[in-house]
């Protein structure tokens, strides 16, 4: 049943990215089986693009960012596929996921934050919370020089340089507003001492 089961999944796969059987439907079979593939491996590993096929230049992707993206995602989870902690396995897990969905579903759609959370969890088989995801996921794969866009709208593999702005401005609105607290801290351990404030 088990080896039924994997040459079905296998067979479908094959319509979708197999040039000799690819079938009209193959965009369907994706939406179908998204939920359930933690990632798709290719054998032999491609050496050339990793990117999706849009246009070459647009608002929307620019090409040599694309690739750099997936490069640099792929260099890490090449890196670390073999470390079995479990949070480098959450890494690679959401990252997995990142890869997969930019190479064959979209390269312009965010991926919600509780999508991405539901990935991990389904893979590991318990909870984690937002702030684990955000500080131990995302936050050492930016460490490690993966490029992670995020916005309002969830997170994904930059395609353009909108994808870029997009993060920064996202940033800013979580960074600005902690910036005057942080100044009244710094102001806080001031101490006036013979005239002159001393920090």
């Amino acid at each position: 049943m088990l080896l039924q089961a994997a040459d079905f999944i296998a067979g479908t796969l094959a319509r979708c990215y197999d040039e000799t059987v690819r079938s009209a439907q193959a965009n369907a079979f994706i939406h179908v089986l998204k939920p359930n593939i933690s990632f798709i491996r290719y054998w032999p590993e491609p050496f050339s693009s990793y990117t999706t096929s849009l246009a070459e230049q647009s608002e929307t992707y620019n090409k040599e960012l694309a690739e750099l993206s997936i490069n640099l995602a792929q260099d890490f989870i090449n890196r670390h596929t073999r470390i079995g902690s479990p949070q480098h396995q959450d890494q690679l897990s959401c990252l997995h996921y990142l890869v997969l969905y930019f190479r064959t579903i979209s390269a312009d759609k965010y991926i919600s934050s509780r999508e991405l959370i539901q990935h991990i969890e389904g893979q590991r088989g318990s909870s984690i919370s937002l702030h684990y995801f955000q500080a131990r996921v995302i936050a050492p794969l930016r460490d490690a020089g993966v490029l992670i866009a995020s916005s309002s709208k969830g997170y994904k593999l930059p395609a353009s340089e909108q994808d870029l702005y997009s993060f920064i401005n996202h940033s800013n609105t979580i960074i600005q507003p902690m910036l005057p607290e942080s100044k009244s801290a710094e102001t806080g351990s001031c101490w006036p001492l013979t005239g002159n404030w001393i920090c």
